[in-house]
């Protein structure tokens, strides 16, 4: 927000919006814990099926063996270490028999098979199953407490049994069902008392939950991974919305607040400001400082056109002026005028004009800057400087003419006796060395006093034979202790072939010297260089002036001559070469300019040689 202060409305829009932002991600966090605990909850629901359904087959399978042996009322297998008669079936005739051949055999009942094939075979499906009851006949097939707690509830009608239980410290899905007395098992049983139809006990299976628990944890830390990086990115997308909302408000807000104080500043202005209709010319808009200086009230000015308040000007004319805006050659076009006041009277203003677009209705924008003060003062500080200019002149000019008549009257003096002194045989060749090179000194002193008068004599003001070359050595040497200082070479590039032109000598200096100058200016690294080439037509000289500073952009190349337009902030005026180009076309010559950023600028100037009225004939020749 920088130095701006936010108003209450911009604050409560703001607000709302962190408050839709954190309802907004309120919501967008439940739904995905929603449906991340949905989806873990399917996901572990499978899992749970998935588990039930191996302990049913497992169960099934081992059921199904169990019953085959009853129904065969057990099997007769060898004895062997492995597979010793049970002890616990002695009570049954032909436990053990001999085959003809002599082989020992023993019988298995169901449980015995069944805890055998458990005890061989857990270790490869890691299934455990069990044939328990209350009242067993082996030991080993005693049950433990949670088998004890459904036998007891077999004998009260449950039909089965399928839970979570801890053995040996790990969970198992255990499943049990009772166990019917049949026939077959009172070969074995009935000596217990037990009869066909009565709950005998229990047949169980326990699975070890380990390796469902496994495929749950990486599904719920899928799941969870997954979900996060969703939440994230909505978060992230949210927080993104959030901003850009925000920083659109304050943009909007910043842009309506410039817009309120720009209106303000130009409805308050002194200089006028106008709009109107670039088809009907009727005003749709003036400020307050137009309405002031001009005596009309707006509802007044909306039922006239900018020719009733600029009568110099009528349609015609003012297309002439605003077609190279109309066809985008210019950004703005300016000129000159006097408006009509209500009360018939006139006053000079300055006139900027660009054109914009209010729902596809081309409008022009004027500016009008009264100009009446600026006429008046600078009339009066032209005759003050021209008179200034030449009192002084004419003092310098008295001055150095008294001091070049006293300076070379002992100089001349001085000069006689030195060459009667050489002219003597009785010096050595090096006193008449240091002699002659005294003599030449005098005379350079002297030729220096009488271009110090010529420089300060004032100008007539009236055309004369110019040399340009001297011109440019004249400037250069002005400039020359600068450009030294700042490691600024000047190359010069003459041509042979230039004559010298009629002219008013003081401006062309005027202009040279700006020029070079803004050279120097515009060059912003610790050296560069500044060339100076001369050239001739049949009827105009080319001076052109090439620094190696930034360039100027193109924005700028559109303005570089209008008056008080400067590219240098608060160091320049901006009237520079508005003055030199209001100069060379006084003269009857052109000023024009090249530039690209980074690669320097080009003035060029085509001087009249005749002087002034002979700048239209066909150029031969460019200062390259």
């Amino acid at each position: 927000m920088g130095e701006h202060t936010l108003n209450s409305s911009l604050k409560n829009k703001i607000s709302s919006i962190y408050r839709y932002a954190g309802f907004a991600a309120l919501v967008w966090t439940i739904i995905v814990v929603a449906l991340s605990w949905w989806i873990i909850a399917n996901e572990r629901g499978h899992i749970y099926d998935l588990a039930e359904n191996d302990a049913r087959l497992s169960f099934n399978k081992d059921q199904a063996f169990r019953l085959w042996a009853t129904k065969h009322g057990g099997v007769y297998v060898p004895i062997s270490e492995h597979t010793p008669p049970n002890k616990y079936l002695a009570h049954i005739p032909e436990r053990n028999i001999k085959t003809p051949s002599g082989r020992k055999l023993t019988l298995m009942n169901p449980a015995y098979m069944v805890r055998q094939m458990t005890d061989d075979f857990e270790g490869l499906y890691g299934v455990p199953g069990k044939i328990t009851s209350l009242k067993v006949l082996n030991p080993i097939n005693e049950p433990d407490n949670w088998e004890r707690k459904v036998l007891k509830l077999f004998e009260s009608g449950v039909k089965e049994v399928l839970e979570f239980d801890n053995i040996n410290e790990q969970q198992y899905l255990r499943l049990m069902r009772p166990m019917l007395t049949e026939s077959g098992c009172l070969k074995c049983h009935a000596f217990q008392g037990y009869k066909v139809g009565e709950v005998r006990g229990g047949v169980g299976i326990s699975i070890p939950f380990a390796p469902y628990q496994a495929v749950i944890k990486d599904k719920l830390t899928k799941v969870i991974s997954t979900h996060a990086g969703i939440w994230g990115l909505g978060l992230m997308g949210l927080g993104i919305v959030t901003y850009r909302s925000k920083k659109r408000n304050i943009e909007k807000w910043k842009a309506e607040e410039q817009k309120d104080r720009f209106i303000n500043i130009i409805n308050e202005s002194n200089n006028e400001t106008y709009i109107f209709d670039a088809n009907t010319f009727y005003f749709v808009y003036a400020n307050k400082g137009a309405q002031r200086n001009l005596g009309y009230t707006m509802e007044e000015l909306q039922l006239k056109t900018i020719f009733d308040i600029q009568p110099e000007y009528n349609i015609t004319r003012f297309k002439e002026i605003v077609t190279p805006l109309l066809r985008g050659d210019v950004a703005n076009v300016d000129f000159e005028t006097n408006n009509l006041k209500k009360d018939g009277t006139r006053y000079p203003v300055e006139v900027r004009i660009h054109t914009t677009q209010s729902e596809k209705i081309l409008l022009y924008v004027a500016i009008a800057f009264d100009i009446t003060e600026r006429k008046e003062a600078d009339e009066i500080i032209n005759t003050y400087e021209h008179l200034i200019h030449s009192e002084k002149l004419t003092a310098l000019g008295k001055l150095t003419g008294s001091i070049a008549h006293e300076f070379n009257n002992p100089l001349f003096g001085v000069t006689s006796i030195l060459e009667q002194i050489e002219s003597s045989e009785s010096l050595s060749k090096e006193y008449n060395e240091l002699l002659e090179l005294a003599i030449k000194e005098c005379y350079r002193m002297s030729n220096l006093v009488v271009k110090l008068r010529d420089f300060y004599r004032p100008s007539s003001g009236h055309e004369e034979e110019i040399d340009v070359h001297q011109i440019l050595n004249d400037m250069i040497l002005l400039m020359d202790k600068r450009l030294k200082t700042r490691n600024i070479v000047i190359e010069k590039h003459y041509s042979q072939y230039v004559p010298k032109i009629r002219g008013i000598g003081d401006r062309i200096k005027q202009v040279v010297l700006n020029i070079i100058q803004n050279a120097e200016e515009a060059i912003t690294t610790e050296s560069g260089k500044i060339y100076i080439y001369t050239d001739a037509s049949d009827s105009k000289v080319f001076i052109r002036i090439k620094d190696t500073g930034e360039g100027i952009s193109d924005n700028d190349l559109k303005n570089i001559f209008n008056p008080f337009f400067t590219t240098k902030g608060h160091k320049g005026t901006g009237l520079g070469l508005s003055v030199c180009y209001g100069i060379i076309k006084d003269c009857g010559g052109g000023l024009n300019v090249e530039s690209e950023l980074g690669n320097g600028t080009s003035f060029i100037l085509d001087l009249p040689i005749k002087g002034k009225g002979n700048s239209n004939e066909k150029k031969v020749h460019s200062a390259n």
